[in-house]
């Protein structure tokens, strides 16, 4: 079972890259293991960042006032999202477009109640693939999933954060 350590940043001004060599730092650092002075971080084609010096996985997301970065011995996606008020006409729209038919027909059914817990496990799978948000984010569907661990993990009211990986993890928020 993997250990996930999740770091929330509140209406922080750092950037990206900083956030996350701050957060692999603390990871590390509760594990005892090395680092090199110079974290490097380099950007897949889809622009997924990831480290070439370190033997550690990250994933970064940001909604309304927070920004969560979750780092992992495991290959890891995160999304984070500010739940709106739910607009049954964009949220049919974006669903009829970009989901799977399954979760599309299960939205239908649920008036859309469950729109952005269908939508935050989907954006877990493409950060932890690389692969964005493509043509292909209706080709697969979250619903009754087994090819991924996809959970939501117990947050701020007013958002939804889910990680997907490749096993069985815990998770440990921690607050900057």
């Amino acid at each position: 079972m993997s250990n996930i350590v999740i770091t929330v940043y509140n209406g922080t001004k750092k950037t990206s890259d900083e956030i996350i060599t701050e957060s692999i730092r603390m990871f590390a650092a509760d594990r005892a293991i090395s680092l090199p002075d110079n974290i490097k971080i380099v950007r897949q084609e889809f622009k997924k960042p990831y480290t070439e010096n370190v033997p550690l996985f990250f994933s970064l997301s940001h909604s309304g006032d927070y920004t969560v970065c979750a780092v992992s011995s495991c290959c890891i996606g995160i999304d984070l999202q500010k739940v709106k008020n739910n607009n049954r006409d964009r949220s049919e729209y974006i669903a009829s477009n970009y989901f799977s038919l399954d979760e599309y027909l299960h939205l239908k059914e649920n008036d859309f109640e469950d729109f952005f817990d269908i939508w935050t496990a989907k954006e877990s799978v493409v950060k932890y693939t690389g692969e964005g948000i493509t043509e292909e984010f209706n080709g697969f569907s979250v619903l009754n999933n087994t090819d991924f661990v996809i959970k939501e993990i117990p947050f701020i009211d007013g958002y939804k954060l889910v990680i997907c990986t490749d096993e069985e993890f815990e998770a440990e928020i921690v607050y900057k």
